[in-house]
């Protein structure tokens, strides 16, 4: 086995096992799989693993027992525990308590996280012989790796050769829906402002290096306030109150909030984050109207907010949005080429949260099989797979060839 962090994952449905193999080793992992319990108790002894990873309902020997095994042995080192049925807060607390579990992980899982508790437990900011991370905004955008032509995200055809195009200035959502303009941005690392209007509702996204930090809109619902009163945090007449206070004293509502203790600080920042996500989110929604970009930096010293999960975001829009039909027309002249993953951006797929007939067919991406076989092979529907395949051809996570 190579050299490097290494990380012993132990986990059944081998399916998963492969999502999480491959997106810990892109990560910088040094990944030792195992596929039951026994199996992982003698390759602890044999690989010398540096943290162990494993689900809790496994055959032969389950989780807790090769938790266990592994902090009573000459190398207690720590021990992350998963699963998706083994929910409740006294099990967790059992897994730690009972048999030393430093962590206890709930499924669905966030990938990014995942890795990134690894390093924590490990006291290390990325492994050893970590992958590289897509390159910086630069004036021209990353070259495609040797073996595949770069695609252009929104036509998934073949750009022009060292140059992608740049970003549209304007024209109908009908014809470029959200998550493709969304997902652009991020392949190019655009910066500036996309506006979406529809019928009255105006929204602006600020797009920094392809990611969106910030959101305005002029529908009254999509407000952080709003977010407040339908978690019954302030009532309606007490906001009332409070905005006009707030104009009268020249300060804002939240500021304003945080002073009387209506809400906490740290809580301030989490529903103003809301309040970008139910914009983001509602832009992602539109199927009709009108869209503008404009590049423009002006404003990054004045916006410096997290940045959403766009990702996510966008995949969800697919489940929801993208139809039958839009998808058989989508890749009608592609079910005989061969989909490979690009290598590079495949630690994207791990800010989503896959359903899990998305993750079966992932697995089936290897370099070697056709949409149709894909179909076939994964046993899930045309239309599974195609919004898998829409997912990742938007962030350049697959190629066709």
């Amino acid at each position: 086995m190579a050299s490097g962090t290494k990380v012993l994952l132990v986990e059944d449905n081998l399916d998963l096992l492969d999502i999480i193999h491959q997106f810990l080793d892109a990560y910088g992992f040094v990944v030792v799989p195992a596929k039951d319990g026994q199996q992982a108790v003698e390759l602890f002894a044999t690989e010398q693993p540096d943290i162990v990873l494993s689900d809790v309902l496994l055959p032969r020997v389950n989780g807790f027992q090769v938790c266990e095994k592994v902090k009573n042995s000459a190398r207690p080192v720590p021990v992350v525990l998963m699963s998706a049925l083994y929910k409740t807060y006294n099990l967790q607390q059992e897994a730690k308590t009972k048999y030393g579990a430093d962590e206890y992980l709930i499924k669905p899982l966030n990938l990014v996280d995942v890795a990134k508790l690894l390093c924590r437990l490990l006291g290390i900011e990325r492994p050893q012989h970590v992958a590289p991370e897509p390159p910086p905004a630069a004036s021209e955008p990353p070259a495609a790796p040797p073996a595949l032509p770069a695609l252009d995200p929104v036509t998934a055809e073949p750009a022009p050769t060292g140059q992608w195009r740049d970003f549209p200035k304007s024209g109908e959502l009908a014809d470029s829906p959200p998550e493709q303009l969304l997902a652009y941005a991020y392949t190019i690392r655009a910066t500036g402002k996309l506006k979406t209007t529809a019928g009255k509702a105006v929204r602006t996204l600020y797009i920094k290096r392809g990611v969106p930090v910030f959101a305005t809109s002029n529908v009254a619902g999509e407000t952080f306030t709003e977010l407040l009163v339908e978690d019954g945090r302030i009532a309606r007449d007490e906001l009332n109150r409070a905005v006009q206070a707030a104009k009268e004293r020249g300060t804002t509502v939240g500021k304003l909030l945080v002073e009387g203790g209506v809400i906490g600080a740290d809580e301030l920042t989490t529903y103003l984050l809301g309040e970008v996500n139910r914009r983001l989110g509602a832009a992602l929604d539109l199927r009709n109207g009108l869209f503008s970009f404009e590049a423009d930096e002006s404003w990054l010293a004045q916006i410096s907010r997290p940045e959403t999960e766009v990702f996510d975001m966008v995949y969800q829009t697919i489940v929801k949005h993208a139809n039958e039909p839009f998808l058989d027309a989508r890749f009608a002249d592609r079910r005989d080429r061969v989909v490979a993953k690009n290598e590079v951006n495949l630690p994207l797929a791990g800010h989503i949260q896959w359903l899990e007939s998305h993750l079966e067919a992932f697995a089936f991406i290897d370099g070697d099989l056709t949409v149709a076989e894909i179909i076939a092979e994964s046993g899930q529907s045309d239309s599974v797979v195609h919004q898998l395949l829409y997912t990742l051809e938007l962030f350049d996570v697959i190629r066709f060839r």
